[in-house]
């Protein structure tokens, strides 16, 4: 059974109680566990050792803070729970996501996240005014963390799980470790259609797979026989000529943009036909975006303006894909979304970006749409104002500054201004 990742919710139970539960939720929503105080039986230890523990002890450290700083640990009533439980997961390496609410903090807790947020030694934090602005970033940046600080460790592991991925793109079904009259096969793929004729294929791709497939090919089960090369060739590979090398840059370039252009067009279908409002989540949606200028010519419209609704989410690629939609109709109500619904500051934000950038004819469909939102926003008429002005990003720093704290402003400017590599 898989052991699932801790997530370990620092911070007052006493102000955000329902904000604490959601996202209590939400992380065992994305297949985490959430470790919290409220949800923790009796143990054989002081409170003190408990909290330690839990911060010491969880692979995520998530501060939850409020404006209150909360109790101060007796005996010596110098610092609270959420300030020690913060110092010991600092102290332990934990990787860290720390989220503060809006408004007027009280002064030891101005303290508190000045130290959290210290330049050198800190960590970027995130300003939440709402739960509907809270829930979408936290899963962005639980995802952003995971694969950051948990990708696996093992280059060659890696190199076989992409090898995979590969041919699962190009529609073949993908065993692992299979045993085939005795011989233990590292991957196993099968193509079945009823236009071709059935392929098995025995696939390896690194040395220590070379000895199985010298035996595979000395079966009469495989139709082919294939070692994937990413650097040098085993001598047992290159002196049994059954053996046939693919290049895995040759296998990715065939494979990965295919197997992008299918979850996206997957995805947009559920989304438009199935009635299923789930987004892709960040890490798939940076995978698929990453083959974007292979797909964007063969996607249909509805596709692409799919493609733009999550970048409007997560910030990724987002200047191509506002290019991809320029005269895209499909694309007004990926761009109106954000502006309906409760999807945060981000996502409006950007919306706002890519409403100046569209074709004027679509500006002017989507200007009329997102004046007709109830209720209406002052952050949402800000947005509209911007972007019929030309001036949405000279709006972030005067007009709209109040809705961008420096992190935000950082984040956004970034996203815009990276090079469509």
């Amino acid at each position: 059974m898989a052991v699932k990742l801790t997530v370990f919710l620092s911070g007052t139970m006493k102000d955000l109680p329902a904000e604490r539960t959601r996202v209590a939720e939400s992380i065992g929503g994305m297949g985490l566990e959430a470790i919290w105080a409220e949800k923790v039986g009796a143990r054989n230890l002081s409170p003190r050792d408990q909290c330690e523990e839990m911060a010491r002890d969880c692979d995520i450290y998530l501060g939850l803070y409020g404006l209150g700083y909360g109790w101060k640990m007796p005996p010596e009533e110098v610092i609270s729970a959420t300030e020690f439980e913060w110092q010991t997961a600092r102290d332990s390496g934990r990787p860290m996501l720390i989220y503060h609410q809006v408004g007027a903090a009280a002064p030891e807790q101005e303290t508190l996240l000045a130290k959290v947020r210290a330049w050198q030694n800190g960590n970027f934090t995130y300003t939440f005014d709402s739960l509907d602005d809270l829930l979408p970033h936290l899963r962005d940046d639980l995802s952003t963390l995971i694969k950051q600080a948990f990708r696996p460790i093992a280059p060659d592991d890696d190199l076989e799980r992409q090898v995979i991925m590969c041919l699962e793109g190009l529609a073949y079904e993908v065993s692992r470790g299979a045993y085939v009259q005795g011989v233990q096969v590292p991957i196993v793929a099968e193509y079945h259609n009823a236009l071709v004729l059935p392929q098995c294929l025995a696939v390896g791709c690194q040395p220590r797979h070379a000895k199985s497939l010298v035996a595979a090919a000395m079966l009469n089960h495989f139709s082919g026989v294939v070692y994937v090369t990413h650097g040098d060739v085993p001598a047992e590979v290159l002196q049994y000529k059954a053996i046939q090398c693919v290049s895995f840059d040759d296998l990715l370039n065939t494979a990965g943009p295919g197997r992008a252009e299918a979850q996206l067009r997957r995805a947009a279908w559920e989304w438009r036909l199935l009635g299923t409002k789930k987004l892709l989540v960040y890490e798939d949606f940076e995978r698929i975006s990453e083959y974007r200028r292979q797909i964007a010519g063969r996607l249909h419209d509805f596709d692409l303006a799919y493609a733009l609704r999550c970048s409007l989410l997560h910030g990724q690629d987002l200047p191509f894909w506002i290019r991809a939609n320029r005269d895209n109709q499909q694309a007004v109500d990926a761009i109106v979304q954000p502006m309906a619904e409760s999807c945060g500051r981000r996502p409006l934000l950007r919306a706002g970006y890519a409403l100046e950038r569209v074709a004027p004819a679509l500006r002017t469909a989507i200007l009329a749409r997102g004046r007709a939102v109830v209720p209406m926003s002052d952050m949402l008429k800000g947005v509209l104002a911007a972007a019929e002005a030309g001036r949405t990003t000279d709006a972030w720093s005067t007009d709209l500054k109040y809705c961008l704290d420096a992190e935000l402003m950082a984040l956004m400017f970034r996203q815009i201004g990276e090079p469509d590599r």
